[in-house]
């Protein structure tokens, strides 16, 4: 049924694939469509010779241009998705992370640091998406990169501001205002403090008591959804001007229960569990498109990443009607995806309709496609913190 959209995205990665040799990030460039390509191999044998191809290039890209650390569209990520390809797909016999060498921990140290100074604590573009790849190190053995995300960890108690048993920071350095998004605020933080609190913790910082602190901040920001249509705001209380939540994953509703998830199961809280999953209960029955300002096939703010996000709950929970609302945000992908209503440009209220990137582009709906339909799935959602 979807295997043509499938086919056509794949020639477009590979037609596309010059056009991107100075992006090799793994949410925006090479790295995210080498993945893509993984994953269709194992449907389509002939195009898995192209994963390697792309994993080339993006190594081509880090050695030949300009250096640029954070996630999203940085080395940190590369590597990141990079060492998943050898650890998970080709089952590679070296040390993990063995293709990093010191030059580019170096850089990365630096870049890290100075974006703490700057106190950007933003996921795809800051220093705490720099922290999910150095828990990626961690987690592959190397534990000396405790240091690293023990820097983090130090910032955030040092600048936390904690009203009561809440605790919050402020976004790119003090006066800078709240965000408690999960692409660039709150919700991903409290993601990341969760997985290092599940994975060994630090004895520098209580992770547990910050942690607890950023979920009752986050709880004490829900609204009045009869009133505003959505659970939580667009930005924190504080920035004023509460309005509604789009439905997404970059804002709103779904990435704060995805954030609250994570930190129930971090915690071992029962409540909170149940409090999260309300959250996604609720949002299962948000499907106008139009009013819950959905008009894109992307995974950062449109149907796809709606349809990964239910999928993988599902396969959390076993709940049927967490697979029967991925099926309906799948078939609306689709739906869009026929119309060229790629990645909507707000500003200039239109279409691109050749972005080809995993977050906001055809190889995320590639992916999401291969991932909810067709059920393969190598553990790449937890790129997206899911």
């Amino acid at each position: 049924m979807y295997e043509d959209i499938l086919e056509e995205i794949a020639t477009e990665l590979i037609s596309s694939k010059q056009l991107y040799q100075s992006n090799y990030g793994l949410l925006s460039g090479l790295t995210g469509s080498a993945l893509f390509f993984e994953e269709y191999g194992k449907l389509r044998k002939d195009y898995a010779i192209h994963a390697e191809d792309f994993v080339e290039e993006a190594f081509l890209s880090i050695a030949n241009k300009k250096p640029y650390a954070p996630y999203c569209a940085g080395i940190s990520g590369a590597c990141a998705g990079i060492d998943f390809l050898y650890r998970h797909q080709y089952e590679d016999d070296e040390m993990p992370f063995d293709f990093v060498d010191a030059e580019i921990d170096d850089y990365l140290y630096r870049a890290y640091t100075e974006l703490l100074q700057k106190g950007n604590l933003d996921f795809l573009h800051g220093a705490v998406g720099m922290g999910f790849y150095y828990l990626e190190r961690i987690k592959s053995g190397q534990g000396s990169f405790r240091e690293q995300t023990d820097l983090l960890l130090r910032h955030l108690q040092e600048h936390a501001i904690w009203e009561g048993k809440h605790v919050k920071w402020s976004q790119g350095g003090e006066g800078k205002g709240f965000n408690i998004s999960l692409s660039h605020g709150m919700s991903s933080i409290i993601v990341l403090l969760s997985k290092l609190l599940e994975n060994g913790g630090s004895d520098k910082v209580d992770i547990k008591e910050l942690l607890q602190g950023a979920v009752h901040y986050i709880l004490d920001q829900e609204i009045d959804a009869s009133q505003y249509g959505s659970l939580f705001p667009y930005a924190s209380k504080e920035n004023g001007d509460i309005k509604m939540s789009r439905l997404a994953w970059c804002y709103g509703d779904l990435g704060i229960g995805i954030g609250l998830l994570s930190a129930a199961k971090a915690l071992a809280d029962p409540s909170l569990q149940h409090k999260a999953l309300a959250i996604f209960d609720f949002c299962a029955n948000r499907r106008d498109l139009a009013e819950n300002m959905v008009s894109d096939t992307s995974i950062c703010h449109g149907t796809s990443g709606i349809a990964v996000i239910y999928h993988d709950l599902y396969l959390k929970t076993g709940n049927q009607r967490y697979q029967e609302t991925a099926q309906y945000w799948l078939e609306q992908t689709v739906k869009l995806y026929r119309e060229k209503k790629i990645f909507y440009l707000m500003d200039q209220d239109q279409y691109d309709t050749q972005r080809m990137s995993l977050l906001e582009g055809k190889a995320g709906v590639g992916l999401v496609l291969l991932n909810v339909h067709f059920n393969v799935s190598s553990g790449w959602p937890g790129f997206l913190l899911l």
